[in-house]
């Protein structure tokens, strides 16, 4: 579905990003852990298209420079970790915006009206489809920027630390709602991630990024080793196993732990 050869960006002088290559395959749940000023959010531009640099992005072998911008919409899809919207707005209006971004046209009437409606019984939001976005909670809001991408229908979705201020309910609520999409509608999903356990509970493969290099890709078991923990965010962790079969990072704190 997507693949990334040789991209790297730099800012004047200073590398961001050096040779990332990485590919994610329909209906994958791709999550991309790393320190900060790792390169994550950079290389979420350069997959949107909003950053050039060298290296190719193909989308179904297709290059991303050969897409117009409302292509572009029509397949990749973004939450962000924040949003410009502040209110005026009602929970169905913002996610009609999706649409339109997607198709240029009036969500409503017509066949993006099924779309929208869909997407908010989907998010479980026709208790607030009414509301001022204002009026809504930090988890509630996510889940509406949520549903503004899925009406888009783009094939990618884009989660660029959609989780980092939520608490853990709202966090699972939202990686539950899509590690499903994936698995009925075949939806590729590239996750930035700071929280390594999120990761490891609902990731198919991992790519972990550090200093603008790739320090691996693999299936969280396998990438997710105490010594790759200890080179990549300089900790000591144990790894355990839990009752559901996936794999949880316990960082080891002592009296002798350093933070330098």
């Amino acid at each position: 579905m997507i693949r990334a050869e040789g991209v790297c960006i730099s800012y004047g002088p200073r590398k961001i990003l050096e040779e990332i290559n990485f590919e994610a395959a329909a209906g994958e749940f791709f999550c991309v852990l790393g320190p900060n000023g790792s390169g994550k959010t950079t290389l979420m531009k350069r997959i949107c298209g909003f950053l050039d640099g060298e290296g190719s992005i193909t989308i179904n072998g297709r290059s991303l420079k050969d897409f117009r911008r409302t292509e572009i919409a029509r397949m990749v899809a973004v939450v962000p970790q924040r949003s410009a919207l502040t209110g005026g707005l009602t929970v169905r209006e913002t996610v009609e915006l999706g649409c339109y971004a997607a198709h240029r046209q009036s969500a409503q009437p017509g066949p993006c009206g099924g779309v929208i409606e869909k997407v908010i019984k989907i998010l479980n939001l026709q208790s607030c489809a009414d509301r001022d976005v204002a009026s809504l909670s930090g988890g509630e809001f996510q889940k509406v920027l949520l549903a503004r991408a899925l009406a888009q229908e783009s094939r990618i979705l884009i989660l660029d630390e959609a989780t980092a201020h939520l608490d853990i309910h709202h966090a699972l609520e939202i990686f539950s709602l899509v590690k499903n999409l994936t698995r009925t509608d075949g939806l590729t999903v590239l996750a930035v991630v700071h929280d390594i356990n999120l990761a490891a509970a609902f990731a198919d493969r991992i790519m972990i990024l550090n200093k603008g290099r790739c320090a691996g890709i693999q299936t969280p078991e396998k990438i997710l080793t105490p010594r790759m923990l200890e080179d990549v965010f300089r900790i000591t962790a144990e790894i355990l196993r839990t009752a559901g079969g996936h794999i949880a990072v316990a960082p080891r704190l002592t009296e002798k732990s350093s933070w330098n």
